[in-house]
């Protein structure tokens, strides 16, 4: 039977003395190369997914935006197929988990206060830093250059691009949160198995469901931190070691029983990615459907990690296009809307024969499936274009990100909350229509994040030698 132990990396294994098959040392240079390919597969799916259902039709300047599963709902099964980021929650557990153990110390003793408010203020900083810092750019170009574009394309079409080019950014918000709760999980995992953590957390998000459906306002937005740990906890304990292929697999069979379960029994509508104007959704906020269908998902990949990490080492060729996937992954999904937006403003203020053409085809006739990919592959082109342009201004800001030392407890609680918070707002009204509140509060999480006064004295010193 093979066991997660084959999930890690093989110098982690050779030189482990910990009972849950971690090191101190190595695990932290070794890299897990399905976990690489899953973290990005995850968000190029998402990518490719959001290209697909993206119905734009442009006839003489004007321009009609709708959604494949608005207008097509025969559609809706294959969400089960792209909605993929419960792999991504999963394996970046995988990657943490062995690292906050280590830092933490004893699985079985008690850990002291300050131990665990050191680990956590490292844990959850640096994680806030790595995710805030690269979506300043994208946020920046949305609000300083959508009222400058504004006299161009109308401010209603704008705030509407700018609220779709920043629908990226939810997972952001969810993630930190995730983030911040993942030393607790390491905890719970340890003491006590993966089983009753994510019952209870199944539990919880059927409760909130429940009260969400009976009409109880705002509780249902408790489920996006509930849901988002299920996975995440699934993926903690493959990182400590506590799960099996084997486990995983009747797992995530198990799961997609009771998913198919609850859209059959207890009526939940079948897509699990957003749908306009429907009267129940899985998604926003999320559901007790979304909880099991995305453990399914996570079971299922993670249980092919170790098969995964041996094709993907058999040639240097492999390697090679899993590290530029590696790379860039984040980037394309972080400004692939925009670069459709890109795309649909050129046309409509450029001659572009071919992608006029592409666009004025009537949605969903043969024609169109024929020349859809047309328009999927010019968007990414164009995103390509664009993170070229931004990358070197990204790299600078990471550069000068680490330069500061990370900020005390109080401080990344702060800033966790306001990131977390000013992101749900960006992505829920864009950044038309004057609203300041969003990124006002990101630019105050990035500020609490840098230690400022440590890096002036740093460069101080630095510069008198």
């Amino acid at each position: 039977m093979s066991t997660t132990s084959s999930l890690q990396p093989a110098a982690t294994a050779a030189t482990s003395t910990r009972p849950d098959g971690a090191s101190h040392d190595a695990d932290r240079t070794a890299r897990l190369r399905w976990v690489d390919a899953v973290r990005a597969a995850s968000l190029l799916v998402v990518v490719l997914g959001h290209y697909l259902i993206a119905v734009v039709v442009l006839r003489d300047d004007d321009v009609t935006v709708s959604a494949l599963l608005d207008i097509a709902p025969w559609t809706h099964p294959v969400t089960w197929a792209v909605q993929v980021m419960a792999c991504f929650f999963a394996v970046g557990a995988v990657v943490a988990a062995p690292r906050l153990a280590d830092d933490l110390g004893s699985s079985t003793g008690t850990v002291s206060g300050s131990t665990f408010r050191s680990v956590w203020r490292a844990h959850v900083a640096s994680r806030a830093r790595q995710l805030v810092v690269p979506a300043l750019p994208l946020l920046a170009l949305w609000v300083l250059g959508g009222p400058a574009v504004a006299g161009l394309f109308g401010a209603d079409l704008v705030g509407v691009a700018s609220q779709a080019a920043l629908v990226p950014l939810w997972f952001l918000a969810v993630y930190l949160l995730v983030q911040a709760l993942l030393p607790m999980a390491v905890r719970v995992v340890q003491r006590h198995g993966a089983l009753r953590p994510i019952v209870l957390l199944l539990a919880a998000a059927g409760a909130v469901d429940a009260l969400h459906l009976a009409g109880v306002p705002f509780v249902g937005w408790l489920n996006f931190p509930i849901v988002w740990m299920i996975p995440s906890t699934l993926g903690v304990a493959v990182g400590l070691g506590s799960l099996d292929t084997v486990r995983l697999w009747r797992a995530g069979a198990a799961a997609l029983v009771v998913a198919l379960g609850l859209v059959a029994l207890a009526g939940y509508p079948v897509p699990v990615v957003g749908v306009t104007d429907a009267a129940r959704s899985n998604n926003s906020p999320p559901s007790l459907l979304l909880a099991v269908h995305g453990l399914a998902y996570a079971c299922t990949a993670l249980s092919v990690g170790p098969r995964l990490e041996a094709w993907l080492g058999r040639t240097a060729t492999r390697r090679r296009a899993l590290a530029v996937a590696g790379r860039w992954s984040m980037a394309v999904y972080l400004w692939h809307m925009t670069g459709l937006v890109a795309l649909v403003a050129l046309a409509v203020r450029v001659d572009l024969p071919v992608i006029d053409a592409v666009l004025a085809v009537e949605p969903l006739t043969t024609t169109w499936w024929l020349v859809h990919p047309v328009q999927m592959a010019a968007a990414l082109v164009v995103t390509l274009v664009v993170i070229a342009v931004v990358s070197r201004p990204t790299a600078w800001l990471l550069r000068r990100s680490a330069a500061h030392a990370l900020p005390g407890t109080t401080r990344t609680v702060v800033a966790t909350l306001l990131a977390s918070g000013g992101i749900a707002d960006v992505v829920l009204h864009g950044t038309a229509g004057g609203r300041v509140w969003g990124p006002l509060a990101l630019v105050v999480a990035t500020v609490l994040l840098h230690d400022v006064g440590d890096e002036t004295r740093s460069s101080r010193r630095r510069s008198r030698t």
